[in-house]
């Protein structure tokens, strides 16, 4: 044969015998190796070979075969059949886990991100009264807590676009305090711009737009209209 020297293989020596199947790879492989035309490609040694042999024997991979990954598995699932179903859980326990933890990080940032961006949105309302650089250059320094919350809210409309769930959070906020001086309308258009976007981000029922749903309840309830309440 090419590259070989014309000496039959074990599994054709046996052609018709079960014990064919048994030598056909490994075994042929040796012989392949051990018979190779050119000298490089042979075994260095008797005592190289007798090693192989012993490898092929006690069901490990052979130096005679190609060293790839799916060979090595196919080896080890003939030594030990139950080890790759447990290797195989080994690796989807620690893909959950490397998952879980990257999920958990990026988490964390966003809540980060979105600690910081309230602050700065509450920074920017509570300047508003501020002296030498008020938010209204009319009412400056005397500004009111209303007046104060409606230029936050008129600088929430031009920011955090990017951000819907912030957004939201920040509107219910709002809509509490309006709620709270008795600004009803204000309350209820907030409650339900934050509803909107609620519903839109999270795509199912969830904690945030129950709770805008109890404010637009409530809200309506404080201006007797008992019919919107009741559909909240």
């Amino acid at each position: 044969k090419t590259g070989t020297i014309d000496i039959p293989l074990p599994s054709s020596a046996l052609r018709g015998r079960p014990e064919a199947s048994a030598v056909r790879g490994d075994l042929d492989a040796i012989v392949r190796k051990a018979t190779h035309a050119d000298p490089v490609r042979r075994y260095a040694s008797a005592d190289e070979m007798e090693a192989d042999l012993k490898r092929y024997l006690d069901g490990r991979p052979v130096l005679a075969q190609p060293d790839t990954l799916g060979y090595r598995l196919r080896k080890l699932h003939e030594r030990a059949p139950w080890a790759l179903p447990i290797i195989g859980a080994a690796i989807i326990l620690v893909a959950g886990y490397v998952y879980t933890l990257t999920n958990y990080n990026e988490q964390l940032r966003i809540e980060q991100r979105r600690a910081a961006a309230s602050q700065e949105f509450l920074v920017s309302v509570l300047s508003s009264p501020d002296p030498f650089h008020p938010a209204d250059p009319d009412a400056g320094q005397d500004i009111t807590v209303l007046e104060a919350l409606d230029f936050g809210i008129d600088r929430l409309e031009q920011g955090l676009s990017g951000d819907p769930e912030l957004r939201a959070s920040i509107l219910s906020s709002i809509a509490r305090v309006y709620s709270s001086l008795d600004q009803h309308d204000k309350a209820i258009r907030l409650s339900e711009q934050a509803l909107a976007i609620e519903r839109q981000a999270a795509g199912i029922p969830s904690e945030a737009v129950r709770a805008s749903l109890e404010m637009l309840a409530s809200e309506y309830t404080d201006i007797n209209d008992f019919e919107k309440a009741a559909r909240y």
